[in-house]
This record gives C-alpha cells, structure tokens and sequence, in this order.
C-alpha cells in the first residue's frame, strides 16, 4: 500500500453556533474548481445544531476532519487550533459564515506555486448581509507587494478591517509567527509578522464574500478591552493595556524576523509613525488601567472591572 499524499491545502473552519451559514459556507469551499484540500472543523462546544451539521459532512467526504470539544475555549484558541490540526503546505482560515468564488482557491494556489516570496495570496473582498446580498465593495491601498519589509510593515500597521487572513497562506511562513494571541487587534499583528517575512499579492478580482450580520462579534464589542475578552475569556478580571500589547508584539514581530540591518533599523523606525497616530489610545490605556488598580480594594472577588 503506497504512502497516503497529503492535500496541498488545509482549510482551517473554527466554529461555535454556526448553524445559521455553516452549510452555506461548506458548501461554497467544496464546489472549488481546487480540489486538493482537507477541512478542519473545530467545534468550540456548540450548542445549536452545529454539531449535527458538521456530522453530516464529514460522514459524507472524507476530506472534512470534524472535532468537537466540550468547552468554548475562546475564539483565539479556536482559531490557533485549526491551523495546528493541519499539516499541509498551505492554510487557509475560513470562517463559517462566509462565501467564496468557485476560483478562489484555484487562482491563490497558483499565484503561491509560481512565486515563492510570495507568503499569503488573497483577492479582493465584497460585503454581503444575512441574505448574501452584496453590501458593499471593500478596497484598501496598501502597499503589501512591496519588496521591502518596512514598507510593508509601515502600511500592516494600521488599523483596518483585515480581510487579507482570509486568503491563503503558507504554512512554513504562518509557523514562524506566535499565531494569535488573545488579545484586541491580533489579526493584524500576525498579519505585519507575515509582511515582514515575506510580500502578499492581491487577485485582482473580487472573489471573497464576507457576511456582515447582527451576530458579528463587533456588533457586541466596542472596545479593544471588550473584544479581547470575547477572544481570550481567561482574561476576564485582568488588568489589561490592549494597545501597549499590540506595540509590544509588533516589535517582538521586528525582533524574530531575520532581516538586513538597514531593514530593522527602518521598521523599528516605523514604530515611531505607529506610536504618533495612536499616542491618545496609549495614555488612556495607562489611565484606564491606574484606575483599575486603585478600585483593587474595593472589587469582589471575580468582579469584572468597569470597561
């Protein structure tokens, strides 16, 4: 009996109470025109009909791996878990809400096989609503192609709604980032570690479809606090500074990343640019958590503190 060939692509599906889209979604990965995947579905202990879903397609192609756990870990863990079931040389997150052109994968597979300094392929995002209705085209001008790591850095640093780790990317690449982290804003953080490693491109065509729906997660939280403990619920209590967080990973990103002299120097440099345009965030940061650490006396034992 020959040795089984592994997938090329591994499709990384976290999930919790994903019924409502969950099929939709399958559905549109499997009718790919790419074929040579594998699905893993992670389970963060729904409690909908996820469960019977998943069952129902992994009992019926065994290309989908489907586990379920128990506890909702969280979100971070959920989607750092996907990526480590799979063991393929390219990866892609799919969240389970979302649709996506029959040539997607197709044309990303392609633009990876022939450019090797390419580390993660994407094409252009429209918004739909609950109904798959298209909303809106989303468009950003980043400068992501560049050859030079600290002009890609300079552009990742900005806060942006970062579709871009939806596409595809490669594993090797992907391995060399601490992945999430639990924490506000970590997908762009890991998406700047990829830019330092290596340059994105673009399909210039809109092939990705992300659902924009009442159950989004930043429908419910409004601050980088709020949304980290959405992320990470063991945080729930802590003192927390997101933003001095972010800064901190991004230069240990700078730090781990092998680059010429010249290039670090510049993109350490990039973060002066990066404490510039978020100086206010940063001091309250500082204010929110002094005060929280004054009220310490005063708080219950498990208490959240006031956002």
């Amino acid at each position: 009996m020959g040795v089984q060939q592994i997938p090329k692509l591994g499709i990384g599906i976290p999930v919790y109470n994903g019924e409502n889209y969950l099929g939709d979604a399958l559905n549109s990965l499997l009718n790919q025109t790419f074929q040579d995947f594998e699905m893993f579905i992670s389970d963060n202990g729904s409690t909908d009909k996820t469960e019977i879903i998943c069952r129902k397609y992994s009992e019926s192609d065994s290309r989908i791996h489907y586990t379920r756990y128990e506890q909702n870990r969280g979100v971070t863990w959920n989607f750092n878990n996907v990526f480590r079931l799979s063991r393929n040389e390219y990866f892609k997150w799919a969240p389970h809400d979302d649709l996506y052109h029959p040539t997607l994968l197709e044309k990303c597979i392609a633009v990876l096989d022939r450019d090797k300094e390419v580390v993660l392929c994407y094409a252009k995002t429209i918004i739909i609503d609950e109904n798959s209705k298209e909303v809106k085209k989303f468009e950003t001008k980043l400068r992501i192609d560049s050859d030079k790591p600290h002009v890609r850095f300079h552009d990742l640093l900005i806060d942006y709604l970062v579709y871009e780790q939806y596409g595809v990317i490669r594993s090797d690449a992907l391995k060399k980032t601490p992945l999430f982290g639990g924490y506000g804003h970590e997908d762009g953080v890991i998406l700047a570690h990829l830019g330092l490693i290596g340059r994105y491109y673009e399909i210039p065509e809109f092939l990705y479809y992300n659902r924009e729906h009442p159950q989004k997660s930043w429908n419910f939280y409004k601050t980088y606090r709020q949304y980290t403990v959405y992320l990470d619920p063991t945080k729930a209590g802590k003192i927390l500074l997101p933003r001095w967080r972010m800064g901190f990973e991004y230069v240990k990103a700078i730090k781990s990343v092998p680059l010429r002299c010249r290039e670090k120097l510049l993109c350490y440099f990039q973060m002066f640019f990066w404490i510039r345009m978020f100086w206010k965030s940063l001091i309250a940061n500082v204010l929110v958590a002094s005060g929280q650490i004054l009220m310490l006396p005063f708080r219950k034992p498990n208490q959240e503190p006031v956002k």
